[in-house]
């Protein structure tokens, strides 16, 4: 299944047992997994929710591990969900008869921040839920790499932006 970024994994119980609790695991090979949240178990019939903010590109295949109070494991069910990341793609380039940036960003973009190489925030804008691009002034900016930043509904992403 195509998924949005973030994607709300969720599971339910009609009963537990001596559950510790559970292990949510990820794969982007359906072989290596690898940890990616505990949730303590309620011992009763329970929802349980996890939102995974950064899935990688392409598939993500996610495992669900119970754990009983004893320590043995018994794999609950596995998932597999497709991310086409590039759909989120944040691009920048600076247009040096401007002195501007020309960004484009995902639609639900709240904020773009730009950092210094030091990881001093330099200028933020907040665009319109709707707005998918918008221009950086940059004439104030010396001659440098800075690190532009985008975060929305969708996640956030990070790109380098170069002043020549």
């Amino acid at each position: 299944t195509r998924q949005a970024i973030p994607s709300r994994l969720q599971w339910s119980t009609s009963s537990e047992q001596h559950n510790a609790l559970f292990e949510l695991q990820r794969s982007t090979d359906n072989r290596n997994f690898k940890h990616l949240h505990t949730i303590p178990a309620k011992n009763q019939a329970a929802s349980y929710s996890y939102l995974d903010k950064s899935p990688s590109d392409g598939t993500n295949y996610y495992r669900l591990v119970n754990i009983d109070q004893d320590g043995s494991q018994t794999e609950i069910g596995l998932r597999a969900l497709h991310f086409d990341l590039n759909e989120f793609a944040l691009s920048a380039s600076f247009d040096p008869n401007t002195q501007q940036a020309n960004i484009s960003f995902p639609k639900g973009t709240a904020q773009l921040e730009v950092f210094d190489l030091t990881g001093k925030l330099l200028q933020v804008l907040k665009p319109r839920p709707e707005q998918t691009s918008a221009t950086l002034p940059m004439a104030d900016l010396n001659t440098a790499v800075y690190t532009l930043k985008a975060k929305g509904t969708w996640g956030s992403a990070s790109k380098k932006l170069k002043k020549f």
